[in-house]
């Protein structure tokens, strides 16, 4: 009879291997190189090499907070006032891109969409995309030598641009269809923007995301999050809006369910969304929504025309907490939406 010690060794080694099996491919991520290439697809970053990255994402980030590891927080190179550059070479990451009905089933459940065609509208078409391809925005974060720690931090500004949305919409719709394969050749391009700007609360930073197909850019979104840090000296340009007034024409909810549906689709398990608890001790009142699932929910509520728009900016002014419901004004001669409670904003969007 096998010792209690050697089948317990024995499982340890079966079970080291299934991990290493899985995420070998994960690997590159670990590498000090500049530009990563992963050859997996991205609907495949699930199961095990999400959760397996995403534990690691955590643990570094908590301990990149420990006072004796403060050479490995963030300390960029002033360039004039408030602009700043990031240490190091500038990092990026490129991975296949793939998706189907099931993602869009997804976005349509998440985003409230009865009756909307996703694909054929191109505000939804722009939420649509930067929510399938916000993992490889992940990936990226998770590299070895990037200077950046998001855990904790909030999406504080978007733009999205689509270079033919017609084209775009035609070609994923015949992905869409039962019998529909992606063809060779997409891929999504991530780059951490080496500029980051101070500002009163930390360092606001950008994520450009690109999807490819070819030679060919289909797709642009500029992701801009606010990791939060406190300054020795404060910021001196700091800009202050004032909110839009909101004529509400509708309204919207978001409870408890909705940041389960967005991360199913998007790979966003960011605890500020999930745990009043932990969001607090990110100085938060309570958890937060998804800023992009607020607009889509938003704009599922509205006739808007979204066909032909070429580009949509969205601003998220104040975090929207769980549960809330949200006035909805529009101006469609000036193309804006407003989002927000008691005449304050949360959300502003502009489109063209």
């Amino acid at each position: 009879m096998p010792s209690v010690l050697a089948i317990a060794l024995y499982a340890g080694v079966l079970g080291i291997a299934y991990i290493y099996r899985y995420t070998f491919v994960l690997t590159p991520l670990f590498y000090n190189e500049a530009h990563t290439i992963l050859t997996f697809p991205l609907p495949e970053f699930t199961g095990l090499k999400y959760w397996t990255l995403y534990i690691y994402f955590i643990t570094r980030s908590l301990l990149r907070r420990l006072p004796f590891l403060a050479q490995s927080k963030l300390s960029p190179s002033q360039k004039h006032e408030d602009s700043y550059t990031m240490p190091g070479k500038p990092i990026s990451l490129e991975i296949p891109f793939q998706t189907s009905a099931p993602d869009l089933i997804r976005y349509n459940r998440a985003a409230k969409t009865s009756g909307i065609d996703s694909l054929s509208h191109s505000l939804h078409l722009m939420l649509f995309l930067s929510a399938v391809t916000e993992p490889a925005m992940l990936l990226l974060l998770t590299k070895i030598n990037c200077p950046m720690d998001p855990v904790g931090g909030v999406n504080v500004r978007n733009r999205f641009e689509i270079v033919d949305p017609q084209l775009l919409g035609k070609k994923l719709e015949e992905v869409m269809s039962e019998e529909g394969v992606m063809e060779q050749g997409w891929k999504v391009n991530t780059r951490l923007d080496p500029n980051l700007r101070k500002v009163k609360r930390g360092w606001e930073v950008t994520i450009i995301v690109e999807l490819v197909m070819g030679n060919d850019t289909l797709y642009r979104q500029f992701f801009t999050f606010l990791q939060f840090a406190r300054h020795s000296t404060p910021a001196t340009s700091e800009v202050n809006h004032n909110d839009p007034e909101i004529t509400p024409s509708t309204s919207v909810k978001l409870d408890s369910k909705d940041p389960y549906l967005w991360a199913t689709l998007s790979k966003d398990y960011n605890p500020i969304h999930f745990s009043s608890t932990l969001a607090r001790l990110f100085g938060f009142k309570s958890m937060i929504a998804h800023g992009n699932q607020v607009l889509a929910k938003g704009l599922a509520k509205l006739d808007i025309d979204g066909e032909g728009m070429r580009f949509m900016e969205v601003e998220f002014r104040r975090p929207v907490f769980i549960p809330s419901e949200l006035d909805i004004g529009v101006d469609k001669g000036e193309k804006r939406i407003v989002l927000g409670t008691k005449g304050k904003a949360s959300v502003v969007a502009r489109y063209g």
